[in-house]
């Protein structure tokens, strides 16, 4: 992002980034899911040349958040966009650069079905703090955590990776579901993680010739029973 960070809506993005990192305190990981989602819709603002945040409306939110649920975005990753859309707008209200909040009326319940609370960003930290990375099943379990909240995946898809889905040299995941093939960015929290499993857990948990990513402690591929029950 830093050849936008001087220009139109990516230098409001880059203030933003300073503010989660120098006033709120906020996390590696938060900062990085917050900016990643905002870019994201900046980005989708470029295609409908709206090169400033004042002119964004409502709609413009919809059918982001619509573009996303028809590439086959999970309900999770929808939820989380709307939440840092309006974190971010918010806090531009809040300084006076913008005199509407856009997300006003905006919700993720038009896109998603019957989702469960969403955690907030210290619950989620706290649930990244229980693995104890330095036991197998620990380190195993800290990077599907990572995974999951990275990619908005569903525990299906996650236990239906397989190690060469996993690129971490360009920080990507590639997930196929219904004949749909879809390529997923990870932060570099995510990143360490999984690779710091592969190293140190997988290779000593993997049954020989096992291609799953995640693994049960029998060395087999989890299923959606075992995800919870070995979690």
């Amino acid at each position: 992002m830093d050849k936008y960070a001087t220009t139109g809506n990516y230098a409001h993005i880059e203030k933003y980034r300073d503010y989660l990192a120098n006033e709120r305190k906020a996390s590696a990981n938060t900062i990085t899911s917050y900016i990643h989602d905002v870019t994201r819709f900046a980005d989708f603002l470029d295609s409908l040349a709206k090169s400033d945040f004042a002119a964004v409306t409502g709609d413009d939110a919809r059918l982001f958040l619509s573009s996303l649920e028809e590439k086959g975005l999970s309900p999770a990753t929808i939820t989380r966009c709307t939440a840092s859309l309006k974190a971010f707008f918010g806090r531009l209200v809040s300084l006076g650069v913008l005199p509407h909040d856009p997300m006003a009326d905006v919700s993720a319940s038009t896109f998603t079905k019957a989702l469960p609370k969403i955690l907030s960003t210290e619950e989620i930290e706290r649930l990244f703090r229980q693995p104890d990375v330095s036991d197998l099943k620990g380190c195993r379990d800290k990077a599907m955590l990572e995974t999951l909240y990275a990619t908005g995946l569903r525990v299906s898809e996650l236990i239906a990776l397989d190690v060469g889905d996993v690129n971490l040299s360009t920080a990507l995941i590639t997930c196929r579901n219904s004949g749909k093939e879809r390529s997923i960015p990870l932060y570099s929290a995510a990143v360490k993680s999984i690779e710091y499993y592969l190293g140190f857990a997988r290779s000593k948990l993997a049954a020989r010739d096992e291609t799953a990513l995640f693994v049960n402690t029998d060395g087999t591929r989890k299923s959606p029973p075992g995800f919870l029950e070995e979690l």
